[in-house]
């Protein structure tokens, strides 16, 4: 802890100027112990909230996704396991840090503008998109709900993956877009009746990189 901390700006993190010294295995295994008994989802809603006050984000459209944390050591199970709730499961599943070595775990985000999180949770190491999103979904449509928010006053927009009788199913009456995956025989026709209809519209370069004899600019 010390060797880390002695090349960060604790001010600039913690909001205090604190010396490396201070923050040794016992003081940091207190604050676990009160996040742990706090609920770490509170601490990340406060934060969240004061975040937004703020800098007042957008909030109008959110943005879900996925991704590994790798870890290393040995995590096992509390041996009170039926009394102490287990958040996820450390296990090996696909490595986004290409560490497929390493057993891992899955952060799931909700942000807003600027990659802004609103809410995240833990998940076990093998969960992925298609596994996560709809108790998210479901989750979600309550929280909005709550505030006054109809099903048909928001877009949930997702990839492809997400194109599943299951998922479409489970959106109920909220507007969505997703793009066709190119595997399905839908897609193709799509294409072929945008096209036959010929009603595009120019807006320009979409993308930074600078287009190339090879690889023209997407337009």
């Amino acid at each position: 802890m010390e060797e880390c901390l002695a090349h960060q700006e604790t001010a600039l993190v913690l909001g205090k100027a604190l010396t490396p010294g201070t923050l040794h295995d016992d003081t940091v295994g207190r604050v676990m112990d009160l996040l742990d008994d706090t609920g770490t989802m509170k601490v990340l809603t406060a934060g969240a909230v004061r975040a937004d006050q703020v800098f007042g984000w957008d909030n109008r459209s959110v943005h879900f996704d996925t991704t590994s944390v790798s870890v290393s050591g040995e995590y096992r199970p509390p041996e009170d396991q039926q009394e102490h709730e287990v958040p996820c499961t450390m296990t090996h599943g696909e490595s986004q840090a290409k560490r497929p070595d390493l057993t891992q775990c899955v952060r799931s985000t909700l942000g807003v503008e600027r990659a802004g999180p609103l809410w995240g949770k833990p998940e076990d190491g093998k969960a992925s998109d298609n596994t996560v999103h709809n108790p998210l979904w479901s989750d979600s449509a309550t929280f909005l709900a709550q505030h006054g928010v109809a099903p048909g006053a928001y877009i949930d927009v997702a990839d492809a993956a997400l194109v599943t009788e299951d998922h479409l199913a489970a959106l109920g009456d909220t507007l969505c877009m997703r793009r066709v995956p190119a595997t399905e025989n839908a897609c193709g026709r799509l294409l072929a009746a945008a096209v036959a209809q010929n009603t595009w519209k120019a807006v320009g370069i979409l993308a930074d990189p600078k287009p190339t004899q090879h690889r023209p600019a997407t337009s």
